[in-house]
């Protein structure tokens, strides 16, 4: 029962994340299309997009990491080597 639960806590913290990802990358396309090609291309960049804009860029990130820890729990719950 826990496996399943973990699983369950693991696929909801990844739609958690993708959806933060997603808030991300249009408000990243709204500051320019730089940006956002910039933050593909080259990961890293999303600290510095963050550290700069960091008012717009506060929720989506915040529901990023927390869709993360999600997934993570989730995969400890269920047994899964990361």
């Amino acid at each position: 029962m826990i496996v399943f639960l973990g699983y369950l806590i693991a696929l909801a913290g990844l739609l958690v994340g993708m959806v933060g990802e997603l808030r991300l990358m249009v408000l990243a396309y709204r500051h320019g299309a730089g940006w956002l090609f910039g933050c593909m291309a080259f990961p890293p960049l999303w600290l510095l997009l963050v550290i700069c804009h960091f008012a717009t860029m506060r929720c989506p990130l915040i529901t990023t990491l927390l869709g993360i820890a999600g997934f993570v729990i989730g995969c400890e719950l269920a047994g899964v080597e990361l």
